[in-house]
């Protein structure tokens, strides 16, 4: 009887093959993903500290560290706030000031300001500056907000702004542009290339 189909799999079989390679690859690209991410947000949250001209010891930004975990299938990367040095012990309730402000603090003593005036500013305005917190508080210098949804008074991240969000997705685009790449640079069996197995219908 005559053949009327007959379809050679070598090219199906190369096919599954080339998805398996990038299926395998994901949990790396995603580590790569995750850490480049991360790594523009501290890069944006350090910018805005000098920006602001908020620096002082240098604490809040050396704080601001990128720490891996999870596993080699489900990889993990975050950015965390790490104090060390001087000012660490000041650092939680210093950033949540920065980001909401505070009001009126009638019990704020004057020496940490004077000395913070005059190192910071060389200025003879601290008792000028410990009154005006005294009776009007501290106006907000959010850092942290250029890139996440802070929530007072806690500061919980309940989301990204648009530029987190944009960040996000440029280095998610590179991923997958990257993959596309590979996927088009796969070796192809060329076409009559006896391989596999053969599917034959007949009448």
């Amino acid at each position: 009887m005559p053949n009327l189909i007959t379809y050679n799999f070598s090219d199906l079989v190369r096919l599954n093959n080339n998805l398996q390679n990038l299926v395998n690859s994901i949990p790396t690209e995603k580590r790569i993903l995750l850490r480049n991410v991360v790594s523009r947000y501290r890069s944006v949250i350090q910018d805005q500290i000098l920006t602001k001209n908020i620096r002082y010891t240098g604490t809040y930004e050396d704080s601001i560290k990128i720490v891996s975990g999870g596993s080699t299938s489900d990889p993990h990367v975050s950015i965390v706030m790490r104090p060390t040095g001087p000012g660490a012990a000041r650092l939680p309730i210093y950033w949540k000031v920065l980001e909401f402000g505070a009001g009126p603090s009638p019990n704020v003593l004057s020496a940490p300001i004077v000395s913070w005036a005059d190192q910071k500013l060389g200025s003879p305005d601290g008792f000028r500056i410990a009154n005006s917190i005294r009776t009007r508080g501290i106006n907000p210098h959010p850092i942290l907000s250029s890139i996440f949804i802070l929530t007072p008074p806690n500061g919980e991240v309940a989301g990204l702004t648009s530029q987190g969000l944009a960040i996000y997705e440029e280095e998610a685009q590179k991923i997958m542009d990257k993959f596309i790449r590979s996927w088009q640079t796969q070796p192809r069996i060329p076409k009559g290339t006896p391989a596999g197995g053969q599917f034959t219908f007949r009448n």
